[in-house]
C-alpha cells in the first residue's frame, strides 16, 4: 500500500483531491470500519472533517480542537483497545464505541490533525491496519505541507510583498 499511496497522493494537485485519496485510503485499509480525517481550520483553533472512509459512515469525533486530541498533543499513535481501560480517551466513552485508533497528521513538524478509526461492533482494526494508518498519516502529511508550500510560493509570487499589488 506504501509506494501505491505515494502515488496516488502525488497525483492530487490540491488538497481537495489529497482528501480524496484519504478517503479512498481508508476505505481500502480498514473496509467497513468508521474512520475520518479531521485537520484543523486556518485558526488551528478547531477541528473538522475533510474526509471519511467512503464503506461507512463517519465515526463523528466529538474532539473539536487540536488541542482536546490525546493523539495531537502527544504527536504519535494512539490505540485505545477498550473505552473502559484506566489510559482510554474519554472522548471515545460519549461515542458509544468499544475503542479507536487515533494517528496524527504532521505538516511541516506541525501536529493538524487526526485520522480517528473507531472499533464498533464486528469492524475490528488490527495492527496491520494500525501500521497502514500511520503510514497514511505521515504520507498525507508530506503531501499537504508540499501543496501548502506551493500555494504560499504562488501566492507572493503573485502579489508585491510590500503593496500588495498584483506583479506583472
Amino acid at each position: 500500500i506504501d509506494a501505491q499511496l505515494q502515488r496516488a497522493l502525488e497525483l492530487s494537485d490540491s488538497e481537495e483531491e489529497t482528501y480524496e485519496v484519504a478517503a479512498r485510503a481508508l476505505g481500502a485499509l480498514l473496509g467497513e470500519a468508521r474512520a475520518e480525517l479531521l485537520l484543523a481550520d486556518a485558526s488551528h483553533a478547531h477541528l473538522r472533517r475533510v474526509a471519511s472512509n467512503p464503506h461507512a459512515p463517519a465515526p463523528g469525533c466529538s474532539v473539536e480542537s487540536p488541542s482536546a486530541c490525546a493523539a495531537v498533543r502527544r504527536g504519535k499513535t494512539m490505540d485505545f483497545d477498550t473505552v473502559d481501560g484506566l489510559d482510554a480517551c474519554l472522548k471515545l466513552r460519549r461515542e458509544g464505541v468499544c475503542g479507536a485508533v487515533c494517528s496524527p497528521v504532521s505538516v511541516l513538524g506541525h501536529t493538524v490533525g487526526v485520522i480517528h478509526a473507531v472499533r464498533d461492533g464486528d469492524n475490528v482494526v488490527g495492527s496491520d491496519a494500525i501500521h497502514a494508518l500511520r503510514l497514511v498519516s505521515a504520507h498525507l502529511g508530506t503531501r499537504l505541507g508540499i501543496l501548502r508550500t506551493l500555494n504560499t510560493t504562488r501566492r507572493q509570487a503573485e502579489r508585491d510583498a510590500l503593496t500588495g499589488l498584483l506583479n506583472r
